[in-house]
């Protein structure tokens, strides 16, 4: 589906220890975070160009590419913060104090939030900035036709003086018209990220939630204009409900396990896309049935949907919404499914492309479990996909969030994976030493870099080479 077998080759270690990428590739930084003037690390680290020249925030996530002027980008990156106080190496948070929208003005809470990194056409930074504070745990989102990114907190949580949080902001990627106002018609849930159909202006969102699994979403706007501003005037949320070619209901997507498998796509309305989460009004995976569904919940949704376990990454390319179920381990599986001819089944990730012309959902590509192997330190295992973008060059690059090593890996022609890069960062948590998750993959308008970057420590790349090569 895109890179030939093999991909681009064996990777190269990096001298300095921070990034493996294939010979030809090379990297330079791009954003530090101020984590890295900490020890263990006790290394240089960028600054905001806002007042106060306050350190770059960390915990990188979901990042949005937009073009900039003379060939230059300009990217929106998320930073999954929540606590004013997350220990030392999870900050530092993104500050309210420099003038940019915020939603959420606690004094002890809500620290994520955007920056906007300005880079000329060589990937060379220009300017840092916030664009948005006062949110909580801001994982991926996704670019809209008209400029802006959606950023998505992955949170249902209402904090100290009753701030609702869980919802989809709007950021203007030139930094002018970002309101701080929630898009609450998009839903209140454990929002992953967003793809949007150009030619629609529908959104399809994902739900990384569990007990139960969460849900796929298409949100159909009341106002389809295409411009800044147009899903704040509402719109129609809806949930997934899937089936085999046969008519065999699918609850959750685990019962798929052949490559090339298509399902035919349904979308029932959600009842209370601003739920409060109390049994009165419980979250919106919840007001659909369920196995062990509490009799404490309000009545359930007449229809049924179709549910994964980790929804994640979500991208727009080539007429279809590519998604990522990050995995499927034993203890996250249905007790019981409508169908149980396709029983769940474990699994440590999958890609499927949502076609709307067709409304056909198919599996592109599986990575096998090895919960029971437990051998996720193995070179060449992978797992956990979560942020993906689909390349200019015609490949696919996933993100690992996984167990063990963390990878970018492409998928080949046959959606068979392989390395594309390395995180060799070990980041000190506590006690533990691990290797982070990439997040925020995207491309340069030109299609000459891949900006991409690992959570923690917070570092961020413009990653060039010859693309061209497969």
């Amino acid at each position: 589906m895109g890179a030939a077998t093999g991909g681009y080759g064996p990777l190269v270690a990096d001298p300095a220890g921070k990034l493996d990428l294939p010979a030809g590739f090379h990297y330079k930084v791009i954003a530090k975070a101020g984590t890295w003037g900490q020890a263990p690390y006790n290394e240089p680290f960028d600054r905001l160009d806002d007042p106060g020249s306050p350190p770059y925030p960390t915990k990188f996530d979901g990042t949005g590419s937009f073009p900039g002027t003379q060939g230059g980008t300009i990217l929106v990156q998320n930073h999954e913060q929540d606590a004013v106080n997350p220990g030392a190496q999870f900050t530092p948070v993104v500050p309210k104090t420099t003038g940019a929208a915020v939603y959420d003005g606690s004094a002890t809470n809500a620290f994520g939030g955007t920056t906007n990194i300005v880079l000329d056409v060589n990937a060379n930074v220009q300017r840092r900035y916030v664009s948005l504070a006062g949110t909580i745990r801001n994982c991926a989102g996704g670019v809209t036709p008209w400029g802006a990114w959606l950023t998505c907190e992955e949170t249902e949580s209402i904090i100290s003086g009753g701030k609702r949080h869980g919802y989809v902001f709007e950021v203007d990627s030139l930094g002018r018209r970002t309101t701080g106002a929630p898009l609450t018609a998009l839903g209140r849930f454990a929002h992953e990220a967003v793809a949007v159909d150009p030619k629609t202006n529908f959104a399809y969102l994902t739900e990384d939630a569990s007990g139960p699994n969460g849900l796929l979403y298409r949100f159909r706007p009341t106002r389809a204009t295409g411009q800044f501003g147009d899903y704040a005037a509402g719109g129609c949320l809806e949930a997934l409900q899937a089936w085999t070619a046969a008519g065999n209901p699918i609850d959750d997507l685990s019962q798929i396990t052949k490559v090339g498998t298509s399902l035919t796509v349904k979308w029932v309305p959600v009842l209370a896309p601003d739920p409060d989460g109390t049994d009165a009004s419980p979250s919106i995976r919840k007001q659909f049935a369920y196995p062990g569904r509490p009799a404490t919940l309000a009545a359930a949704s007449p229809d049924r949907v179709t549910r994964s376990k980790k929804f994640e990454g979500a991208f727009w390319a080539r007429d279809a919404a590519w998604i990522n179920a990050s995995y499927a381990k034993k203890a996250d599986l249905p007790a019981s499914v409508s169908y149980p001819a396709l029983p769940p089944t474990v699994h440590d990730g999958q890609v499927w492309k949502y076609q709307p012309a067709a409304e056909t959902l198919t599996l592109v590509a599986l990575l096998p479990s090895h919960e029971a192997a437990d051998d996720y330190d193995t070179p060449g295992v992978f797992d956990g996909p979560d942020n993906l973008c689909i390349t200019p060059h015609g490949g696919a690059l996933l993100c690992e969030d996984g167990d063990g090593l963390n990878y970018v890996v492409g998928l080949d022609r046959q959606g068979s994976p392989f390395a594309f890069a390395q995180n060799k960062i070990l980041f000190q948590d506590g006690a533990d030493k691990i290797y982070r998750e990439f997040v925020g993959s995207c491309f340069s308008t030109n299609g000459r870099y891949l900006f991409v970057a690992t959570q923690d420590p917070g570092i961020a790349y413009a990653v060039t080479g010859p693309w061209h090569t497969v």
